[in-house]
């Protein structure tokens, strides 16, 4: 291979959802993208299979939703919580208090439509069945991989790989992890950066707007960066905007699956949401990524909560 064609501005290690997505967004800039899977796309992979409004959001301004609705993707409008005796069910909707449709399709199919979406853009180069060999580090600066694909030759593919590392939080067998995810010429995505207990289905939403976060400051890292890698420095803006992001939801996760019962505060929204309308659809919309950080919950909201939390317990 060239010297010209192994050169990249950025090297995507891991082609499903969050790899494919922020390929789109790379790639959408005019950045010269490679993308690498040890998989042969179309491929099964154990996942939940739903994506939530605020991810649905994310796939409609990657131009994939119309795609994934006419790969047979199944849409549903209302979310239900049981928690004890009360039940709600809420429906997220957007400013404008229009229904956001949650999407299920899956992986095998998902899958192959966000890596045909990437391969459409003419500066991704996708190389599927290839597997990660080593980083290459220069002056302890990430500028790199060498990668085999099939039975070929190893290959160096300049500019970026990824680093596994930080901070590590454990709830029985399934792994709350959140890592630091930059390091110099570095970062993880998706759930090598922040992955979260499939309780509430969330790992497609948070792999999707993570990908979105990446595409919305990448424009000031290609034009500031110095060199052959791009420093912390500048990839730190991702990590603050992914944790005032995530972070709530992603504490809320770890609280709940590891809590050996309900949280009363949990409880109390559940029957807030049982007892007024309005209110399973302000909790939902939460729990789906499409309320702006600091607006939830409401006055409202809050003091509906609060009032039930005063009540004594029902006798059983």
């Amino acid at each position: 291979m060239s010297k010209a064609g192994n050169e990249f501005d950025a090297i995507i290690v891991g082609a499903r959802v969050a790899g494919s997505a922020a390929a789109i967004h790379l790639g959408g800039q005019g950045r010269r993208v490679l993308l690498i899977d040890k998989a042969s796309f179309p491929s099964e992979t154990i996942s939940t299979h739903i994506v939530s409004g605020g991810g649905v959001l994310a796939l409609k301004r990657l131009g994939a939703l119309d795609l994934l609705d006419k790969a047979g993707a199944y849409r549903f409008m209302h979310m239900r919580m049981q928690f004890d005796q009360h039940d709600m069910t809420g429906v997220p909707r957007d400013e404008t208090r229009n229904p956001v449709l949650g999407l299920c399709l899956g992986r095998y199919r998902m899958d192959q439509v966000m890596l045909d979406c990437a391969r459409s853009i003419e500066s991704v180069s996708v190389l599927e069945q290839t597997r990660v060999l080593d980083l290459l580090v220069e002056d302890g600066q990430v500028v790199g991989i060498t990668a085999v694909t099939g039975s070929e030759e190893p290959h160096e593919f300049l500019m970026k790989g990824a680093r596994l590392s930080s901070r590590l939080f454990s709830v029985g067998n399934l792994l709350n992890t959140y890592r630091d995810p930059a390091t110099d010429g570095a970062l993880l995505l998706g759930d090598s950066g922040l992955h979260v207990d499939p309780l509430f289905g969330q790992g497609h939403s948070f792999a999707l707007l993570s990908a979105e976060i990446l595409g919305g400051v990448a424009r000031e890292w290609f034009s500031s960066g110095n060199g052959k890698a791009i420093k912390t420095g500048l990839l730190s803006e991702f990590t603050r905007r992914r944790d005032a992001l995530l972070m709530p939801h992603y504490y809320a996760t770890v609280a709940t699956s590891r809590a050996p019962a309900i949280d009363p505060m949990l409880l109390a929204g559940v029957h807030a949401g049982a007892t007024e309308q309005w209110a399973a659809d302000e909790i939902v919309t939460n729990a789906q990524f499409m309320t702006p950080p600091g607006k939830f919950p409401t006055f409202r909201l809050a003091r509906l909560v609060g009032s039930l939390m005063k009540q004594p317990a029902a006798a059983t």
